[in-house]
């Protein structure tokens, strides 16, 4: 049998067990020493733990690592090694090639150092090297680094998430930049200064400050007391103007002050002024060439425009955008510094797609779109601009929030930095959007039943819908049911023109209108059983357009209808004979009948016949109870019940000599309701009389001859003839 060591080993790294056994003449009793009975496997064991001596630093700094590995397993590692990648440092720092080792040696090749080692059991190497951050930092302002090994029972093998085998050091950072409004000047003119303090590290500033020294101003202006700043404060001690604050991470402070040149000029007639800066991490040190230090060089910006074609956008439609990117500074935008524009379309997307059609001239640059986000980059040499066209297909149906917002940014100092609410970055195009919905207030319905319909149209975009619109066509009612003209609506206005009810009104964004109107189902019916209407709108945004399969635009409201038909086996009777009358119940509505029933009153029957009492039915109940039979049950759509039964015409009849009956029923929508002259809902069986022999006279003397026996011949025949009339009389009046 086996074991496998867990990965990572979570135990003592010692696999101990013993075999015992209770059969006499063993070696192995329980508490046997035996070493036969017993086994220990030693399980390796590592244990690396990495550290820095700073929580965070600044450009200049020295970070120092300690990287601890000991040997916690139960047995001796030969070889035991780990690496340590520098990738993520060394853009904000360099290598200070001192690393070293109590145990074990140390090797670096660019960007990774290495430490190998032999360690007996419970032994620690202790690993140290160094950093120095760059000044000024030029990376991402974060040194993270992880060491991982591929030594066997270690806590940091490649991927590992144990904190213990890595560290991140955040870097201070402060960005200074200073502008002025002018490029040049003459007596008289008020020049304004903007100085913004960013703090671009990854370390809250706290206290952090700049002076600007306006020794090379004064001799040609003055300054106009009027320093303001954002965050923090400012304070003037004649020549220089000091600015102290606090700044989160990202967070901006905007100082402006004025000078007012004077006139006549008695300087040096050159406005030179220049920030320092003693924060760690600024780029503004004393003695800084930093163009964005001083006033009087170049200094990077870039312009960024965009607007839509469309200030709204029905669903189907395609929205273009237009970016104009303008290299507006005195730096060219070139190579690793390229101009970069970023279009987040969160929330365009959610409404529309994006058509991959973007493209620019005349710099063409390169486009990359990684959903939601599409990015240009190009080279834009001082003064040059190039125009950014790209479009979105507003989806059909809409599934989104309406309104297609989005704006552009760029890292560039300019216009449009990140989360900018500048307008002239953003544009925000509005999708009209309308829910309808219908509701029957009955799902079944009888005929004379009235149906009434209500239908809500609200306006779910952004846009006020004007002249919003739906069409209801009745055909498939009406049919069945007559229009009740009583179409009305809390909102706009309702037409009909027969098949079609039409609404149409203006709906402000979120608001509702309802529109009611009803039918009255025909009695009897005398359509398909079914009223089915569908509403239809063309108004842009909505659920209901010509062809939808939204069930939100229709309703199907089912009509009873029973057909009841009676028959007879015979046309006429005789005495003693026996009458079959079959009843069948057909369900032609679109409705499940539950309780279908009909009466027949045998009042007209019984006088003449009597009930044989052998009533049955394919489906349902029968029961009898003089003079009446009555049939119940349950019919679905289609279906039909058949029910039969049978009298014995009386010898001799007794009654007006006609089988006489017609069957009824509540059920809503039979054909049948009491009262019905519906021809299938009875029957009428005639009993004819029983022609009688005529009779005969008395045989003539044969003496009596000639002119008598021709009289009696006329007389019988006379009597043949008047027997005929009466049954014939007779049989006309049963018919009747």
């Amino acid at each position: 049998y086996s074991v496998k060591v867990k990965k990572p080993n979570t135990g003592d790294n010692l696999l101990t067990n013993a075999i015992t056994s209770d059969t006499p003449g063993g070696n192995c009793p329980p508490g046997s020493t035996d070493p036969k009975c017993t086994t220990t496997t030693p399980v390796s064991g590592l244990e690396i733990a990495k550290t820095a001596d700073k929580a965070s630093a600044n450009p200049g700094d020295t970070v120092k690592y300690t990287v601890t590995v000991k040997n916690t397993g139960q047995t001796p590692i030969s070889g035991a090694t780990f690496t340590d990648d520098l990738t993520k440092v060394l853009d904000d720092a360099d290598y200070q090639n001192d690393g070293a080792a109590d145990v074990g040696a140390v090797s670096y090749v660019e960007p990774r150092l290495t430490w190998t080692g032999d360690l007996a059991v419970g032994q620690t190497a202790t690993v140290t090297y160094s950093v120095k951050v760059n000044d000024p930092v030029k990376g991402d302002k974060k040194l993270t680094n992880v060491v991982s090994s591929e030594t066997p029972g270690g806590n940091c093998p490649p991927g590992s998430t144990d904190p213990k085998c890595g560290t991140t050091t955040p870097v201070s950072g402060l960005l200074i930049r200073k502008t002025v409004d002018k490029k040049t000047v003459v007596p008289g003119d008020t020049v304004r200064y903007t100085i913004t303090v960013t703090n671009t590290g990854q370390t809250v500033q706290t206290n952090a400050t700049f002076t600007d020294d306006m020794t090379k101003v004064l001799d040609d202006a003055d300054y106009q007391n009027d320093a303001t700043a954002t965050v923090g404060t400012t304070s003037y001690t004649a020549p220089n103007l000091t600015w102290t604050g606090t700044l989160g991470i990202g967070q901006e402070a905007t100082v402006t002050y004025t000078v007012k040149v004077k006139d006549p000029d008695t300087g040096d007639k050159k406005l030179n002024n220049v920030v320092t800066s003693g924060t760690p991490g600024n780029n503004c040190p004393p003695g800084s060439t930093d163009p964005n230090c001083s006033a009087d060089v170049p200094a990077k910006e870039l312009t960024v425009r965009k607007k839509a074609d469309k200030s709204s956008a029905n669903p189907g439609d395609v929205v273009t955008y237009t970016v104009t990117v303008t290299n507006t500074g005195k730096v060219d935008l070139v190579g690793d510094q390229a101009a970069r524009v970023t279009d987040d379309l969160s929330e365009v997307l959610d409404d529309a797609d994006y058509q991959n059609d973007a493209k620019a001239a005349p710099v063409a640059g390169g486009f990359t779109f990684t959903t939601p986000n599409l990015v240009w980059t190009g080279d834009l040499p001082v003064g040059q601009a190039t125009t950014l066209t790209y479009s979105v297909k507003v989806k059909s149906p809409t599934t989104g929030d309406h309104e297609l917002r989005n704006g552009v940014s760029t890292n560039t100092p300019g216009t449009c930095p990140p989360m900018s609410d500048d307008p002239d970055c953003t544009t925000v195009t509005p999708v009209p959007g309308v829910e309808l919905v219908k509701k029957a207030d009955k799902s079944v319905v009888n005929p004379g039943d009235v149906v009434k319909y209500t239908v809500t149209v609200r306006n779910t975009g952004k846009t006020k819908l004007t002249g919003a619109t739906f069409t209801d066509d009745l055909t498939k009612v009406l049919d069945d049911a007559d229009y009740a003209r009583d179409g009305a609506a809390t909102i706009g206005t309702v037409s009909y023109a027969q098949p079609k009810l039409t609404w149409k009104g203006d709906l402000d964004i979120g608001q509702t209108a309802t529109v009611t109107y009803s039918v009255k189902v025909r009695k009897p019916a005398t359509g398909d059983g079914k009223l089915a209407n569908a509403i239809t709108s063309d108004t842009p945004g909505g659920n209901c357009p010509p062809g939808s399969t939204d069930p939100k635009c229709t309703t199907t409201t089912s009509v009873s209808s029973l057909k009841i038909t009676k028959t007879v086996d015979k046309k006429t009777v005789k005495p003693g004979d026996v009458v079959k009358y079959t009843v069948t119940v057909t369900n032609t509505g679109q409705a499940t009948v539950e309780k279908a029933t009909f009466t027949d009153d045998l009042s007209g029957v019984l006088d003449d016949a009597t009930y044989n009492g052998d009533a049955i039915a394919t489906t349902g109940t029968v029961t009898y109870t003089a003079p009446k039979l009555t049939w119940t049950g349950k019919v679905e759509p289609g279906k039909t019940a058949t029910v039969t039964y049978g009298v014995t015409v009386a010898s001799p009849p007794k009654g007006d000599r006609v089988l006489r009956n017609a069957v009824t029923s509540d059920t809503p929508g039979s054909n049948c309701p009491p009262g019905s002259t519906d021809p299938a809902c009875g029957t009428k069986t005639p009993i004819p009389p029983v022609p009688q022999p005529p009779v005969r006279p008395k045989p003539p003397n044969l003496a009596e001859t000639g002119s008598q026996i021709a009289l009696m011949s006329l007389v019988a025949l006379g009597l043949l003839a008047a027997g005929g009339l009466l049954i014939a009389r007779t049989g006309r009046r049963s018919g009747r």
